[in-house]
């Protein structure tokens, strides 16, 4: 209807945290909303039902932390996008660039279209590793991957063993250049979309606790998580993709069991109830 004043969302944060928007912004469309979205171009791909996308540059050179920034201003973020929204559409007066969990309870998740078949079966490995000190202490070792890696390799020869992530935000696992049936995704691309259409492929994924795992349970790949926060995983599990679970302490990353983890993640592979 002419006139109306669409509701606008601002997805510049953690890309796990674009998962609940997109969802919450499906959960509005469903009710007969109209949904303006303020977004990088990578991210469109989560918002393929909303009535408009606006792409902005990445805008802010912190470290990305729920909806906005680690240590930034959240008033001066909300009003500097209020200035650029369209003349028809307003943010809502509960959105903040933080923690929110007040939309939670109003969300819609389902799978988003592949756009690209990818060769399969594949194996998907999110081998996270954030830097920053605030964000760092869910990063399994460097070692802890590439164990996983050799052993997946083996134990599954006939699946391509594909490592994603940002270049920024995921090990390389260089150890494993020119390993036959080894499949180094890290870095190539930022596309969210590369990622979905992996997640049809694949046969399983295994990462931290962290976005790709819960896109991956949103894709309805079987997951295997490790981390501190089971009760939330299954929670966020809300595709309901068969899940793995092993539990690590919030200080214990680093210290991880390797081998009896990765024991555990071929069996979960391979069909068993591991958790």
């Amino acid at each position: 209807m002419a006139g109306t004043m669409k509701t606008a969302l601002i997805d510049v944060g953690e890309l796990g945290w674009s998962l609940y928007l997109s969802a919450h912004a499906r959960h509005l469309v469903q009710k007969g909303e109209q949904v303006i979205i303020l977004t990088y171009p990578e991210r469109v791909p989560l918002y393929p039902f909303v009535n408009e996308v606006v792409l902005i540059p990445d805008i802010c050179n912190l470290p990305k932390q729920c909806l906005g920034f680690y240590g930034s201003d959240r008033k001066a973020l909300r009003e500097k996008f209020k200035a650029i929204l369209p003349d028809d559409a307003a943010l809502p007066e509960w959105f903040e660039f933080d923690c929110l969990w007040n939309f939670q309870d109003k969300a819609v998740y389902e799978p988003y279209p592949v756009v690209d078949e990818e060769a399969g079966p594949r194996i998907l490995l999110f081998p996270r590793c954030r830097e920053h000190s605030a964000f760092s202490m869910r990063n399994l070792p460097r070692s802890f991957w590439v164990a996983l890696a050799v052993a997946l390799v083996k134990e599954f020869p006939e699946a391509i063993i594909t490592a994603v992530g940002t270049k920024e935000g995921a090990y390389y696992l260089n150890e494993m250049d020119g390993v036959g049936n080894f499949d180094n995704r890290v870095g190539t691309s930022r596309s969210i979309q590369a990622v979905i259409d992996l997640c049809e492929a694949a046969m399983g994924a295994v990462g931290s606790a962290s976005s790709l795992p819960k896109l991956s349970m949103n894709q309805r790949v079987p997951t295997f998580v490790v981390g501190h926060e089971r009760e939330r995983v299954k929670k966020e599990n809300f595709a309901g993709a068969r899940l793995g679970f092993y539990d690590v302490g919030i200080d214990s990353y680093e210290r991880i069991d390797s081998d009896d983890c990765i024991s555990k993640i071929i069996r979960f592979l391979n069909g068993e109830n591991v958790s």
